[in-house]
Parts: structure tokens; sequence; C-alpha cells
């Protein structure tokens, strides 16, 4: 061991974060410790270094992982050994599931102190293993190791983490005490021309497609007049111009996910928002059996959807994905095309023949025009605030200069069904890889980061909750978010489950209602907060100019909004099958 092996640890970290700085990373998520001491210096050094601090692994690493959903750049998260890096584990698995890219820089002891009762000592190694692209076992600050390893190494990792399917990558980082010198001598004279050298670099390119390939695939879609093309949540920044084009062409409807980038937008032709409402209360109609999907996305918020595709068994489904993982619960995938989707939809867009307007796709749009309609003369009826009417007015209080994200459990259902654009909106962001309901105001908190624009986050009570320590963030916010919180004093989103039918257990096991007042939590953490009652008042609340962030809350009843929403598809359902003889025109 050299006798100088604080300043080797300073100058191996140094390195470290130079070559993921020059690999792109520019965001370090750092959590207080001390094995992580020679990682945290380095990152706080570097110029181009973009440092957040956070005292709670598990939030931290959520904020990480919103960063680089709103920016498909991934963030480093640096924390120390033992537990700290177990609390990583729920957002390393949703990024996983998510495909989200994330560097995790690990602290961890060095080998003589493995497995011997060492305190806070833990196997790290083999802890994410499942659910990492790639990882390294990362020697000791050794000067007998070339600095090129660290660069090799460190490209390789990005290189994973951002290759498709992307994700997670862990880096364990063994550190042997001292951590640093206080003072610094020239003793390791490689590492530091190392830190001021050249680096490795990366390439990484798209799957394409062959032309006669894109051929095939339009000859294969030409052969199905009723088609449905499906779009859930796509990368930052696609071009969604070739989707509408693909509609016309095919004469297809489009069904946008409440996290596909089309929801987002002023509806285009083809668009068909209200899909959700329509397959509740139409999904048995055979003259709705489709004969193809064509998917772009992984997965979809709407059950119904899922179940009406089981249902109707549709002759040809194709998924798109840059990627090779099964992404098929219905097992109804007829063909895979593993390409850039984006490619696709270009290539499919300008070799299609193209066809006459036809009665299938008039029929969708005829169908989404008379939900909408009933829809808005039932909130017309409906002045009261309760859960649908905020997610049917909710698009026009926000705009294009603010970002939406909602959390899991009941909202993002809502949302789904509910939330349907008249004016264009920033974009809806949603953790659905796990669909957990920790860490969303982390997640949230990092999406703003990485957007910089305001954010409006949507999330039930116990999301909140389960959440809590991540308020810290929400204040320190250097953009300003709103948090508006729905509480309904427990899980609302087992109301609409069978489960609700077992009364003896289903509150105390399942609603888990809490009784809290919420706002007690706002001065704890320094931020403003306000209970909203009316419809004008939130109203006011979400369009008010702010450059603080802040907490709303509104008060549900569990009941009345289960009530509300069975009154709505029945409602839709009845408008739409009194208007079956104008919709035979099209069918």
């Amino acid at each position: 061991m050299s006798s100088r092996t604080g300043e080797l640890n300073e100058k191996w970290a140094k390195l470290l974060i130079k070559e993921l700085i020059h690999q792109g990373v520019r965001y370090f998520c750092i959590a207080p410790g001390s094995r992580s001491t020679s990682l945290t210096v380095a990152a706080s050094e570097h110029p181009l270094a973009n440092t957040f601090v956070h005292f709670d692994e598990r939030a931290l690493c959520f904020h990480a992982l919103g960063y680089a959903k709103a920016t498909g750049i991934p963030a480093a998260v640096i924390v120390t050994s033992g537990t700290a890096v177990g609390n990583l584990m729920p957002a390393v698995m949703e990024a996983h599931n998510d495909h989200v890219p994330m560097i995790l820089l690990t602290s961890d002891r060095p080998p003589e102190l493995r497995q011997t009762g060492a305190n806070q000592t833990a196997d790290q190694v083999k802890m994410f293993q499942n659910f990492v692209r790639w990882q390294e076992d990362f020697p000791c600050p050794d000067p007998h190791i070339s600095p090129a390893f660290i660069g090799s190494t460190i490209a390789t990792a990005l290189a994973h983490a951002l290759s498709a399917p992307a994700g997670p990558v862990q880096l364990n980082c063994m550190f042997r005490e001292p951590f640093f010198e206080n003072e610094t001598e020239n003793t390791h004279p490689s590492y530091e021309r190392s830190i001021k050298g050249s680096q490795t670099q990366i390439t990484l390119g798209e799957k394409h497609l062959a032309e006669t390939q894109i051929e095939k695939l339009c000859d294969e879609l030409s052969e199905h007049e009723k088609g449905v093309i499906v779009v859930g949540a796509l990368p930052p920044n696609t071009s969604l111009e070739p989707l509408f084009t693909l509609s016309r062409l095919l004469q297809w409807p489009l069904f946008p996910d409440i996290l596909s980038p089309l929801r987002s937008h002023v509806q285009a032709e083809g668009m068909v928002p209200t899909y959700d409402l329509i397959l509740k209360s139409m999904s048995l109609n055979e003259d709705l059996t489709p004969d193809a999907i064509l998917q772009f996305g992984n997965r979809f918020v709407s059950k119904k959807l899922l179940e009406w595709i089981r249902l109707k068994k549709p002759k040809c489904h194709t998924l798109v994905a840059n990627h090779e993982w099964r992404m098929d619960p219905l097992h109804s995938l007829t063909h895979r095309v593993v390409a850039d989707p984006w490619q696709v939809m270009e290539g499919l867009s300008k070799h299609l023949p193209g066809r006459a307007p036809a009665p299938w796709l008039q029929c969708w749009k005829e169908m989404n025009r008379i939900t909408r309609k009933t829809l808005t003369h039932f909130f017309q009826e409906k002045k009261d605030l309760s859960e649908p009417a905020l997610f049917h007015h909710l698009s026009r209080w926000i705009g294009e200069d603010r970002s939406l994200f909602i959390g899991n459990s009941l909202p993002i259902r809502e949302a789904d069904a509910l939330f349907i654009p008249k004016q264009n909106c920033g974009p809806v962001f949603g953790n659905r890889g796990v669909s957990g309901i920790d860490g969303n105001i982390a997640t949230a908190t990092g999406i703003a980061k990485g957007l910089r624009k305001p954010l409006l986050a949507i999330m039930g009570d116990l999301t909140f909750l389960h959440d809590l320590t991540s308020l810290a963030q929400l204040k320190n916010s250097p953009v300003p978010i709103t948090l508006l919180v729905i509480n309904n004093d427990g899980g609302g989103i087992f109301s609409f489950l069978p489960i609700a039918k077992r009364k003896a257990v289903f509150e105390q096991f399942f609603v888990t209602p809490h009784g809290l007042n919420l706002e007690h939590a706002a001065p704890l953490f320094g931020l403003k907060y306000e209970k909203v009652t009316t419809l004008d008042e939130m109203e006011t609340a979400l369009q008010s100019g702010t450059t603080q962030s802040k907490i709303l809350e509104m008060c549900t009843d569990r009941d009345e909004t289960l009530a509300l929403h069975k009154e709505i598809i029945a409602h839709v359902k009845e408008i739409l099958t009194t208007s079956s003889s104008s919709l035979e025109a099209f069918t």
C-alpha cells in the first residue's frame, strides 16, 4: 500500500469524474457519506459538474431518474456503502424497466474488509445484478494500474447505459482510508497527466431496417383495412409528423397513451384520445374489431385497451421497438420489429401507397367527437370540484410552458381517461416501469431540473406520504413546482377493484385510511400551502404565476369518485349507443 493512499484516492476519483464529464455526464446527485468522500470532493471541484445534494438516498436516486427521463442523459449517483446502496434499489428497478439511463457510483470497503463483519459493509456487487445493464467492481486505487483502465471502464459503462434498451449501470468503487491528504504531493504523475490528457471516444448508432424490410412491412400492413396505431412513451424530442402521416396513409386511428407525446399536442387528424372511454363503453361491439395493431412504445396505462386487444385477437400485432425485450403481456404479437422507431415511422410514411378516406377511421373519429362533446356537456352540469372534473378541465389551465407529472395508482388512470388537451401543453411524465408509488415527488423534481421549466405534479395522498422527505427537494427546486395532492384518505384505487366487496377487510388492509392533516407538512419544509375546494379556486391556484414551489390539496370522497366514474362511462355508453345509427354509416 502506498504511503500516499489519500492522494492516490483523490487523483483516482478526479480521473473517474473527468471521464464521466467527457462522456457527457454533467449532473451528479450526491448523498453525504464518508466512504464516498473522494468521489464527492472530485465532483464538487470539477468546473463542469452540476451537483445536487440530498440526504435520502432513495429519493436522491429517484431525482436522478427524473432528470434522465426529461433529458435522455444519465445522471451519476454518488453514495457511501451499506444500506445507502440498498436504498437505490426502487429507482434502479424503475430505470431498468422503463429503459432510463443511470450511472451508480457506489462506494465500498476494500477487499480485506469484505465478509469480515466490518462496519457498514455488505455485498454490493451482486445487489443490482438483475437490474443493471453492466457493472464493474472497481479495485482500490492502485499506482500499478494504468490510468487508461479508468477511461476504458467509464466509456464501456456509458455505452451500456445508453445503448438500447438504455438503463442503469453500476460502478462499485472501493476506497481505503484515508480518503484525501491535507498536503498534496505529485507522487503519482501518471494519474496527474491522465487527469489533463485525452479520453476514449464512444459513438452509438441506431438499429435501422433495410429498404427491402421496410417495403415488406408496408406490404404486411397494407393487407389490413381495420387497424389501429397505439402510441406509448417515446424518446425525448421524437418527431411526431411521421405518425400523423401513417394514420392518413393507412386510414387507421391513433390511440395516444397518457404518457405519449401525442397526447400533449393539439389534436391532429386521426387522433382518438378518448379511446379508453370508448372501449369501456363499446368494446364488445363487433364492428370495432381490429384486424391489425401497429404499436410504438412499450406499455400502456389503459387496462381496457389491453383487454380489448386480448378479446378481439387481431390477425396482425406489430411492435416496433429499438430493443429485443419481450414487451408482450398478452402474448399477442405476430411481428416484432427491432429498429429505431422514428426510422421505421419515417420509412413507412414514405413507402406506403395510401388509401382513400375509409369508413373505419371515420367511425373512430366520429366516436371521438361524440365522446368529447358528451364529456363537455357532462362537466358543464357537474360544477363541483372532483377527481374526474380536475382531469377534464386540466388542459385549460396549463400550457406549453409547464410540464406535467402524474403519480401512480388512481391519478394516472384518471388522467389517461379524461385528460384530453384542447390546446398544446407541456410533456406528461410518470413512473410506469414498475408503477410504484414511491419516489414520485423526487422524480418530479428531477424532471423539472432536467427540463428547466415549471412543473405541475399530481398525486394521491399515500403517494405523497410515501415520499415526504422529498419535500426538501421541492423547497430547493431552482424552478417552481406545484404539487397537487388528491387526498381521499387512503388508497382510492381499491374502490375500483373486486376486493371492495369484502367489507370485513377492505378498509383496514387495503384502503388504509391515515386521517393525517397534510397541511402540517408544508411548514416543516418551509413551503406554501393552499387547500382548494372549488373549480374556480383550482383554476386560480394553477394559473397564478409563482416563482416558488407550493403544495395544493384537494379533498375527495372515494365513494363519490367511484360513482362519478361509473356515471361517466354509463353516460358515454348511452350517447354512443343512441348514435349507433349515424355510426353505422361509417362501418
